[in-house]
């Protein structure tokens, strides 16, 4: 393999993991400011996703300052593993998997189906344990040559953490635009049904998004003269999925709702009110099967006075 094939993809992965990391910083930092009352669990998720990102991000910059610059003209130097096992391999399939079980238990609600449930999380442990495998593997050798000189088993593994993955995003994805569906179906309010098609484009997006991105590594894993490529978009795979939680999460805001879930069913619209210090503010409440989704959300805030001015409204 020759010196660009092995230097050119460190040095696109880190270019790119940095940009969507600042990304993904600027998208923390609005969940911060938006919704302080979420639940616990849920800030642990964003909070606890966020760090291992962090840390992901480190052992990349690590690992390309060693091949690039303290390694700089060493060829043997640029074909050493290092961390990589551990920030691409091990890291992005944690991160993949809590992001993946967080949409399972939100189409677990919206479906009340435990065949649904059970095939999703069936997916996502399998690409879990694939990435893991991968980790292990890519960690007992030394060099990335002898790492891909095991074809069978390096193909092997990744086609299942890679293609388990894309499946489960895909999966997700037509599952939960189905049973949204279900609900415009069932007629309503406008103004609700525009929310609910603003959900379900979202959900395709997402969904595509991270499913891409995993074929287009898998693929180029796969074609020999491409294969030094795979890992631009296997290293950034981690930072996608989070990214795609985070947008999800802070969408509440542009969707103009405050909720108890994002999880809809049974949905109503309570009476507009009008403030002479306040904009129109609509409030829609969810039937209790359905705040008992995403235990998840939280509270929906546009601002720091929204909250009191409609309980204000509520306890008139």
């Amino acid at each position: 393999m020759n010196a660009t094939i092995r230097a050119g993809p460190p040095l696109m992965c880190i270019i790119l993991n940095s940009g969507l990391f600042g990304v993904l910083s600027t998208q923390v930092y609005i969940y911060y400011q938006a919704f302080p009352k979420d639940k616990t669990l849920l800030k642990c998720l964003v909070y606890g996703v966020y760090l291992l990102e962090t840390a992901q991000t480190i052992f990349l910059t690590q690992t390309a300052w060693r091949m690039l610059a303290q390694g700089f003209g060493d060829l043997s130097g640029i074909n050493i593993i290092g961390t990589a096992w551990l920030s691409v391999c091990i890291i992005g399939g944690i991160v993949a998997f809590l992001v993946q079980c967080f949409y399972a238990y939100r189409l677990s609600v919206i479906s009340q189906s435990r065949i649904i449930t059970g095939l999703i999380m069936l997916l996502t442990v399998t690409s879990f344990a694939g990435s893991i495998a991968t980790g292990v593997n890519a960690g007992s050798v030394k060099f990335f040559s002898e790492y891909l000189a095991h074809k069978k088993k390096s193909y092997a593994i990744i086609g299942v953490w890679e293609g388990a993955g894309s499946l489960c995003d895909v999966t997700i994805a037509i599952f939960m635009t189905y049973y949204l569906k279900r609900y415009l179906h069932q007629g309503g309010i406008h103004q609700t049904q525009q929310v609910v098609s603003k959900i379900i484009r979202m959900t395709i997006e997402t969904g595509i998004l991270t499913a891409a991105v995993s074929i287009v590594s898998l693929t180029l894993f796969y074609i020999p003269k491409l294969q030094g490529y795979y890992e631009v978009p296997l290293a950034s795979l981690a930072k996608v999925y989070s990214t795609t939680l985070l947008v999800v999460l802070n969408s509440r805001v542009k969707l103009g709702i405050i909720s108890e879930s994002t999880t809809w069913k049974d949905v109503e619209v309570a009476p507009i009110a009008f403030d002479k210090d306040t904009t129109m503010s609509t409030r829609i409440h969810m039937s209790q099967a359905m705040n008992e989704s995403i235990a998840s959300m939280g509270p929906m805030e546009f601002s720091p006075g929204d909250e009191h001015k409609t309980n204000s409204n509520d306890q008139d």
